[in-house]
């Protein structure tokens, strides 16, 4: 299993440019730098997606420019960036996933940049178009933030296929258009049932985290129901998404002063019980709810005990719903975790499930494989996670 795939994250942070206000010294900087992505994006979309044409000497120019000009946006993103998130006071972060989605940013332009310098233009180009899914894992993590109306990518991205330019529109947060282009991924999509059921995946996130709607999700379901050539798979979790959205719809207005992680487990616990085994969809959209609870959750000034059980949770939902975030995001909530309550019955179950994972994801036919600064890491996690005895 690769663990860590050759994709440039370009998309992580983009369409924060008009993230809540801060400090305004903090937030011109920090806009600037995210303006400049946006920029670079927008010149860099018709070269990623475009099939048709091998790339020309003025297409390669841009590509070498933009991509100089996102590693420098990376380093200066990274230099912003500590334990859980912005160290601006922005309230989007103190999120591990932030320090995590930086960090990789960094690592990936440096490797795409190096693979342009040694002359492989089609890997350094093709490897940008993954990135899309990265914005939209981190853009769809709550309501949190800003949703536009118009597309600032439009002359950019009027060429792609219906799918990418919804993964576009979500991947900056221009929701509307997103659910909106839904419709044409289904008529585009005939005889491509996977292509649908992510389709629809994506648009569940908008809908049910983003916008925190019932009513569009169910319409999503609708829209999906009646689509030729499902997969008898996609059929149940259809399913079973509609009676989890139905339940939604039924519930009663929320008492204000519930208590919004005790909302969060119960429904992790429906998720849990809805499953025939561990990676099973059918919990998608209670799930999904959990965790734009959670992570507004992380937005506060949660510290020790308290933070840990949120990311234990995150750690659990992201084990499943990882079509939605990345691969190994679980494993960054699980080591968040054990570090914010190290010596505690929770982090002793964070760093069980963080070492199950890892072995797992380096094991193969041929055997278990850990590198050795992943081996150091496990070490070091396994005497924070040990209950000190009195």
């Amino acid at each position: 299993m690769i663990r860590h795939p050759m994709f440039l994250k370009i998309c992580i942070l983009v369409g924060l440019v008009m993230a809540p206000s801060f400090g305004f010294a903090e937030q011109k900087n920090w806009n600037a730098q995210m303006s400049e992505m946006a920029k670079s994006l927008a010149k860099l979309l018709p070269i990623i997606f475009d099939d048709e044409k091998s790339l020309d000497a003025e297409a390669r120019k841009v590509l070498k420019e933009e991509l100089k000009s996102l590693q420098l946006a990376s380093q200066n993103m990274r230099s912003q960036t500590g334990k859980h998130g912005s160290k601006v006071q922005d309230r989007i972060g103190n999120d591990p996933a932030l320090e995590y989605m930086a960090k990789e940013f960094g690592t990936q332009i440096d490797i795409a940049s190096d693979n342009l310098a040694n002359g492989e233009v089609d890997f350094a180009r093709l490897a940008l178009r993954p990135a899309i899914s990265y914005c939209i894992s981190c853009h769809t993590r709550s309501s949190q933030g800003p949703s536009f109306p118009t597309s600032p990518f439009q002359d950019s991205i009027a060429k792609l296929k219906s799918t990418e330019r919804m993964a576009v529109y979500t991947a900056t947060r221009q929701y509307d258009l997103a659910l909106k282009e839904y419709g044409n991924v289904l008529r585009d999509a005939k005889g491509a049932p996977l292509k649908i059921e992510k389709a629809t995946r994506m648009a569940l996130a908008v809908s049910v985290r983003a916008q925190e709607n019932p009513k569009d999700a169910l319409r999503i379901l609708d829209q999906v129901s009646t689509a030729p050539g499902l997969l008898k798979s996609t059929e149940r979790l259809i399913k079973a998404w509609r009676q989890s959205v139905a339940e939604w719809m039924a519930e009663k207005e929320q008492d204000p002063q519930a208590a919004p992680f005790e909302r969060a487990r119960n429904l992790i616990r429906k998720a849990e019980s809805s499953k025939l085994y561990l990676a099973d969809g059918a919990g998608d959209i209670n799930y999904l709810r959990a965790t734009s609870i959670l992570h507004d959750l992380l937005r506060k000034e949660t510290t020790g005990l308290t933070r840990a059980e949120i990311e234990f949770a995150l750690g659990k939902s992201y084990e499943v719903i990882r079509d939605l975030g990345f691969w190994d995001l679980h494993e960054t909530y699980f080591e968040a975790c054990v570090r914010d309550a190290p010596h505690t019955p929770i982090a002793k179950q964070c760093f069980e499930r963080f070492e199950e994972s890892v072995v797992l994801g380096y094991s193969g036919t041929a055997g278990t494989f850990i590198p050795s600064l992943v081996s150091k890491k496990i070490s070091e996690l396994k005497t924070l996670s040990e209950i000190k005895k009195k």
